[in-house]
């Protein structure tokens, strides 16, 4: 009898109070059958509206933006908040094209580049690090690449077991290894055996799994340092793996870049600088679609130090 995974379908999800998120991935299915502008505009618009509803979350953004480019007036930052949000909406359709269209369909909207990089150290059997960041479109980007490069990804499961039931299925689809958070382990023995995995460090994961590093000139942004373990333990390689919506809105670029070299150096605090600088500088070209309603910058290196998302009276 073969092991239940979060994918299987169980009776007891049948349970009333699951109907809501039934409904909701049901008519989320519905909405991304229409053309591809279409879901996009209606996403647009959702973030619109969405920013206005959860106050809380447009604080964070706009507090986040004001931090990262202190160089741009009121006005410019006022503008990409208002685009994050809008493209914070597109997410959440992209989520159900990613889920839920055909393979030929997302092909049709998507565009690989520079996977001669990670061809060349797949064929000499070397697992991959692609080292990847919280754009909005990591769902396109993630299942799109998969079915071309079979890649596994580490993720937080859901605690609702129905929606994770659809995240797990619609990640898993092509194939690829999922891979719980909580047990890294996991990923160091699929890439001892050669797989690739996809890994976003970016997120603020609380003092006691981050050291302090620049990130987007703040000096002390707390940043997980398993990047360098990940590389080392899976003797691995380090590729960045970026995806972009085109800013003509006809789809998504996914990018593969060259392999960081002489990574690990062995200073873990050079290490995770290293890769918040290859993150930085890649979002800097997109910011508006990166996730800025993530509170980055959350933990101080000090407790007594305020919050940097205390709203000023």
């Amino acid at each position: 009898m073969t092991e239940k995974t979060p994918g299987d379908f169980q009776w007891f999800m049948l349970h009333p109070k699951y109907w809501p998120v039934w409904l909701g991935y049901g008519l989320l299915w519905l909405l991304v059958q229409l053309p591809f502008r279409w879901i996009i505009a209606i996403g647009h618009g959702l973030g619109t509206i969405a920013g206005w509803l959860m106050p809380r979350r447009r604080h964070i953004a706009a507090t986040n933006i004001k931090l990262c480019f202190p160089e741009l007036t009121e006005q410019q930052r006022q503008a990409m908040l208002k685009q994050n949000l809008k493209e914070a909406g597109a997410a959440l359709m992209e989520t159900g094209i990613a889920w839920f269209w055909p393979e030929q369909r997302l092909r049709k909207i998507t565009e690989l580049r520079g996977v001669e990089h990670f061809e060349s150290i797949q064929q000499q059997g070397q697992g991959i690090v692609l080292l990847a960041c919280h754009m909005m479109s990591l769902e396109i980007g993630c299942r799109r690449f998969a079915i071309d490069y079979p890649a596994g990804g580490i993720y937080r499961p859901n605690k609702n077991a129905v929606m994770e039931y659809f995240q797990y299925r619609g990640r898993s689809q092509t194939g690829a290894l999922m891979l719980n958070r909580n047990n890294i382990r996991s990923a160091f023995k699929a890439l001892k055996k050669g797989h690739a995995v996809w890994y976003a460090p970016d997120q603020d994961l609380g003092p006691r799994r981050s050291i302090f590093v620049p990130y987007f000139g703040i000096p002390d942004a707390a940043t997980t340092p398993a990047t360098g373990s990940m590389v080392s333990l899976g003797k691995a390689a380090l590729v960045p793996f970026f995806q972009y919506r085109k800013t003509d809105g006809s789809g998504y670029v996914l990018e593969v870049q060259p392999p960081v070299e002489d990574f690990p150096s062995g200073d873990e605090h050079a290490d995770t600088s290293r890769v918040n600088a290859i993150i930085e500088a890649n979002v800097r070209r997109y910011p508006e679609q990166y996730l800025w309603v993530h509170r980055r910058f959350k933990t101080r290196p000090d407790k007594s130090l305020p919050s940097r998302y205390k709203k000023r009276r």
